[in-house]
């Protein structure tokens, strides 16, 4: 079973000048500041972390992403994961790969955009392993690769990666992140279900309803 959500270590003292920096808008010192950090000590994972964080929000994905990775040295960060090898980016007809969700349910909806972008680069099987939760939303807009409920376990399987890897691996800039087509779709059940019920209440106000007693 792969965790999904972990503890956030304690930002070490070096890097939390240019994490408020970076709050406060102040993109370049903290740019800078990290890199002062770096200098110092190369193999900081919290500071190539912090700086992946600020290269995305200035639009630098391909940088940023690659700096990313970083976060699996990060201490704390350990947790369940396939153990079939990493996948590298090369094509892989005939095998299946396993992306897995590494994180909360907000990464996983945002990254769940290049699954698609996998199955076309590996050509292999692929299977998305998720939280429960998020199994009908995201199956919903699958196109080429699969759904399934990690709690079941990870399918048998000879490659493996994090969702959130797949930018670094196949190094994806801007151009990649839109997508060409969309990754969530509304379950017709549903939208024939609420449309009937809202449809019965009439113009009277809505503020009662419960969604979660559908």
């Amino acid at each position: 079973m792969v965790v999904s959500a972990r503890r956030k270590p304690p930002v070490p003292a070096e890097i939390r000048p240019a994490r408020l920096a970076f709050r406060d808008g102040r993109l370049a010192e903290a740019i800078a500041l990290l890199d002062r950090a770096l200098a110092r000590e190369p193999d900081s994972a919290a500071a190539h972390c912090s700086r992946a964080m600020i290269l995305l929000a200035q639009g630098r994905f391909q940088e940023g992403f690659q700096a990313f990775e970083w976060r699996h040295r990060v201490r704390g960060f350990e947790g369940d994961r396939p153990w079939f090898p990493r996948w590298d980016g090369r094509p892989a007809p005939g095998k299946t790969l396993v992306l897995w969700d590494e994180q909360g349910a907000g990464d996983t909806i945002h990254f769940a955009r290049f699954a698609a972008v996998a199955a076309r680069a590996s050509r292999a099987r692929v299977v998305v392993c998720l939280a429960p939760r998020l199994c009908r939303l995201l199956g919903s807009g699958a196109r080429g690769w699969e759904v399934r409920d990690r709690n079941r376990g990870f399918p048998p399987a000879e490659l493996q990666l994090s969702l959130m890897s797949v930018p670094a691996v196949l190094g994806l800039g801007p151009e990649d992140l839109a997508g060409d087509s969309p990754t969530l779709a509304p379950d017709p059940d549903l939208v024939a279900f609420w449309r009937d019920r809202l449809r019965g209440l009439g113009p009277r106000p809505r503020r009662r309803l419960d969604p979660l007693h559908a």
